[in-house]
């Protein structure tokens, strides 16, 4: 077997974690066009630069896990109205209409304060109701605290076109989030236990900001227990500790008992597991080498895991004598795939022994697999809408490219490109040929986290989670992205 545990751990946690229409502006737009305004004259500075390795950490392996405590929020200062608001669904990149939500009443948009945090908007009412695809509920957490557990921060929730609306001071040290679905008032959270021995399931009224603890049956949760997503019939998936470091895959609907789905891993190797588009399997990266007839490893197992019913069969991934990952589904029915082999040469303590060919392909779940001419990459993609979005490191000095999936072919031509010494910490799909990219940046010590909204159709780029300035600075810590 190629690579220590850690290595191996390392590789999966990098490719876990996935046109305006009408001719008059609705009231929403205008919102926050006239809020971008508002900031631009204000003059914010935006940083550019790369992660730090501490951020990278906290985003690939924390997991939920949040950072310490946030300064507490300072009042807000005297409204002053800049604009009125009424929610309605963001226009689709491709022309084709949103979703229709409900109107509510125009309501005077006001600019609110917290300290380090960047420039935040009281929630109308019904905003939050409407938010569709390409809208973000964003946690903020202190930058100068990246690690550590013990946070409060405040809950926002993002435009797709760079607006800021306030949602929920957070006073529940330790919190995070980790579910929400787009219209939806309350959201899915991790809270510490009165003894603060272990993390428990809550929920959160984001409304009125009030957390309480709902286990729904899953008792006490550890360090390494995550939340999945949510199942075709809106039960919850989670992984949680059994024994011996190994986690169970449980569904988990409120009022019902907790249902096991039989399927046990090694802690870490559930970090690199990519759910179908449409909520029914599971493809699932181990460390359980495979070997041929005659003793040649063949690289790990990945299973394909059925939400429903627990049975497992292996996805035949690697192919060619080399090592594939799951990157994400391209449909219902397909796996992309990163796959890599060292050079065979005679020396294997030579330099060229260190060089990767890298390839792509794609695996039906009946069997098929169509290696792709094309050079892989240790990147990440995402699928929404029908459409792929792959983000690539853009080279050694930093910086991310983002080019549209072509089926049967490889990635396409470059759509957006973002300089500097930036790295993707993870990437959301955000609609159709759109992914929401959370980034490090530097050279501060310690560095912030960005969300930024890339449109591989467009080439649009929007910056939709700034950090905060300030020696008590707040970024994005953890990003529920509308798909």
């Amino acid at each position: 077997m190629s690579g220590d545990l850690s290595a191996r751990l390392d590789a999966a946690l990098r490719r876990q974690e996935q046109h305006e229409e009408g001719t008059r502006p609705d009231a929403a737009t205008l919102a926050d066009l006239h809020a971008r305004v508002a900031r631009a004259r204000r003059g914010r500075a935006v940083s550019y630069a790369a992660v730090a390795a501490a951020a990278a950490g906290v985003l690939g392996v924390a997991g939920w896990f949040g950072l310490h405590r946030a300064p507490a929020p300072q009042p807000a200062h005297t409204p002053t109205p800049t604009s009125t608001a009424t929610p309605s669904p963001t226009p689709s990149p491709s022309g084709d209409a949103a979703p229709t939500a409900p109107a509510a009443p125009e309501v005077p948009l006001v600019e609110v304060e917290r300290t380090g945090a960047p420039v935040l908007h009281a929630l109308p009412p019904g905003v939050l109701e409407a938010a569709t695809t390409g809208w973000t509920l964003a946690q903020y957490g202190p930058v100068d605290q990246v690690g550590l557990r013990d946070v409060a921060g405040l809950l926002a929730l993002l435009s797709p076109t760079g607006t800021a609306y306030l949602v929920a001071d957070l006073d529940v040290p330790g919190l995070w989030v980790v579910g929400w679905e787009p219209g939806s008032t309350v959201a899915t959270v991790v809270v510490p236990t009165s003894d603060r021995l272990g993390y428990e399931r809550g929920r959160v009224d984001l409304l009125t900001g009030a957390v309480t603890r709902e286990p729904a049956g899953l008792g006490t949760l550890g360090d390494a227990d995550a939340y999945v997503g949510l199942r075709d019939d809106g039960a919850e998936l989670w992984w949680t500790t059994v024994a011996d470091y190994r986690l169970e895959l449980v569904a988990v609907t409120v009022g019902r008992p907790v249902g096991s789905l039989g399927v046990r891993v090694r802690s870490g190797e559930h970090r690199g597991a990519a759910m179908s588009p449409d909520g029914r399997r599971l493809a699932l990266p181990t460390f359980s080498e495979r070997y041929d007839a005659l003793g040649g490893y063949l690289g790990d197992s990945t299973l394909l895991v059925d939400l429903h019913t627990g049975a497992t069969s292996d996805l035949q991934l690697d192919q060619d004598a080399g090592e594939c990952a799951v990157v994400t589904w391209t449909d219902a029915r397909t796996v992309l795939a990163s796959c890599s082999r060292h050079a065979d040469v005679a020396d294997p303590d030579s330099d060229a022994a260190d060089l990767l060919a890298t390839w792509w392909a794609e695996v039906t779940l009946d069997g098929d697999v169509r290696v792709l001419d094309a050079p892989g990459g240790a990147g990440s993609a995402a699928t929404s809408g029908g459409r792929t979005v792959v983000v690539l490191p853009a080279g050694e000095d930093g910086g991310v490219v983002v080019k549209p999936w072509q089926p049967g072919t490889g990635p396409g031509p470059v759509a957006v490109s973002l300089d500097g010494p930036r790295v993707a910490l993870a990437v959301h799909a955000a609609g159709a040929g759109r992914v929401a990219v959370q980034l490090g940046i530097a050279p501060e010590d310690p560095a912030p986290v960005e969300l930024w909204l890339l449109d591989a159709t467009t080439g649009g780029t929007v910056l939709v989670g700034p950090a905060g300035v300030g020696p008590r600075a707040l970024a994005v810590t953890a990003a529920l992205v509308a798909p």
